[in-house]
């Protein structure tokens, strides 16, 4: 009886465990090789997949105008496979962008006035929205999700790992889906890469120290072409928190 209690409580955890390992496919040995050693150089493959939820806070300064203040408090949640929320706020003004499911959760408030986008854009919102999830918890901890299966693979012929090119994966998916992500000689995700409107986005990550046994990054720094659009820097990251649906507001 004592034996079959823990294997009913433990099997629930080897679900969710194996949720954030398994939905990568790989197309050759380099991709896959390459892939496994981030995520031991980040930690070891149990503490990455161990990894179901998380809160990140901080600050953000932005470059481009948005109606907001240019430097504003930032707080990122997100329970997986499909619970997403990042929360820009200033004074009166709080943007809030992602997902709960299949609600898109993007608004800007400001006092007691709120804007949210038109119902014929929130399908291609939403779809964005999911993309920006998979970029960052690739660029994070090379974590993927059910909500977006993953298919990755190196670049050209690039087999060897220590060659420049070998430190580079191409990654598709779904609905047009496409990034590239850089990683150091060791494994760490470097930045991530992609094509938006014929123009090059790269998104940074940096400072990297552990938290709760994996190295996350404690900057992110997003640019178009070169030029920057905004600097993330986090003070805090919680991994794992006691998170529901309810802390998204879907």
């Amino acid at each position: 009886m004592a034996l079959t209690a823990r294997l009913l409580i433990s099997f629930p955890l080897l679900c969710v465990a194996l949720a954030a390992q398994n939905y990568v496919s790989f197309e050759g040995a380099g991709a896959d090789r390459l892939f496994r050693q981030s995520r031991t150089a980040l930690g070891g493959e149990a503490s990455v997949i161990s990894i179901t939820a998380f809160v990140m806070k901080g600050t953000v300064r932005v470059s481009t105008p948005d109606g907001g203040p240019p430097e504003r408090a930032i707080e990122i949640r997100a329970l997986l496979p499909d619970q997403y929320l990042r929360i820009e706020s200033g004074g009166p003004w709080t943007r809030r962008s992602g997902f709960s499911g299949a609600s898109l959760l993007t608004e800007i408030r400001k006092g007691d006035t709120i804007d949210k986008p038109p119902a014929q854009i929130t399908a291609a919102l939403h779809r964005g929205e999911k993309a920006r999830f998979a970029r960052l918890l690739l660029g994070l901890a090379s974590l993927a999700t059910p909500d977006v299966w993953l298919t990755i693979k190196q670049p050209g012929d690039v087999t060897e790992v220590g060659s420049a090119l070998g430190r580079v994966l191409e990654v598709t998916s779904k609905d047009n889906f496409m990034t590239q992500v850089f990683y150091d000689t060791p494994g760490l995700p470097l930045r991530v890469e992609y094509e938006a409107n014929k123009r090059r986005v790269s998104i940074a990550f940096g400072a990297r120290r552990k938290v709760a046994g994996v190295l996350l990054p404690h900057t992110i720094t997003t640019t178009v072409d070169g030029l920057p659009v905004d600097e993330i820097r986090l003070s805090e990251i919680a991994v794992n928190p006691a998170l529901t649906k309810a802390d998204f507001g879907g």
